[in-house]
């Protein structure tokens, strides 16, 4: 983690500054400004976040300090660090969530502490959510080859249209699938599987259902 140590958090607000900027271009930032609502808006903030090129105000530089100046620290084992960061959240009575990941032998994982850890708005994040049809995934990735009733693939239909999934949408990041570009998941859309569901119910009476989608649409 190494977050709680004040030099590195300092390194790493330099670097992020600098990150895809050359030392002449960094001249494109505007002048701090007056206007504290403007500096509010969550759209700056997110400035902020993409490229750290956000309004900033005059009352960052000013003498009097809102808050004293704490010369923090940590030395300990990574163990450590998670417990006392865990101990902050707790004293903040803020709760968190963390989701852990293992692929070819590295490991990762994903911190979310609601009303601290996030940047977008909390509406945008549930419209881009790339899990939400996640209990959708085991029934759509059984189609390719399937023999289902016709009432089967217009019940499937049915149900998509009643979730309000739109038909731009790529089926593999509602699904939360990592596909190759290659693979016919890859560029299949909402609408494209809908049209194949209703090709084939009308099949199914004579047909084998849906092609192999697994080796392209």
């Amino acid at each position: 983690m190494r977050i709680l140590i004040l030099a590195v958090a300092l390194e790493r607000t330099v670097t992020e500054l600098l990150q895809g900027r050359g030392l002449k271009d960094l001249d494109v930032f505007t002048p701090p400004t007056f206007d504290d609502e403007e500096v509010a808006e969550h759209t700056n903030l997110e400035t902020h976040f993409i490229d750290s090129s956000g309004l900033i105000s005059w009352d960052l530089f000013k003498q009097d300090a809102d808050y004293p100046f704490v010369d923090w620290n940590f030395s300990g084992t990574t163990e450590e660090e998670f417990a006392t960061l865990m101990a902050i959240f707790n004293k903040e009575d803020k709760e968190v969530y963390i989701a852990d990941y293992e692929h070819l032998g590295v490991y990762a994982c994903r911190i979310i502490v609601p009303g601290m850890s996030d940047i977008y708005p909390a509406e945008d994040l549930w419209l881009a959510n790339n899990s939400m049809g996640s209990h959708l995934r085991e029934t759509i990735l059984s189609l390719p080859g399937s023999e289902w009733e016709k009432e089967d693939y217009l019940n499937l239909i049915e149900q998509l249209d009643e979730e309000g999934f739109d038909d731009f949408t790529r089926v593999r990041e509602l699904l939360g699938l990592a596909t190759g570009s290659d693979n016919g998941w890859y560029t299949l859309r909402i609408g494209e599987l809908k049209a194949m569901l209703a090709l084939a119910g009308w099949r199914s009476g004579t047909g084998s259902g849906l092609d192999r989608m697994d080796d392209g649409v």
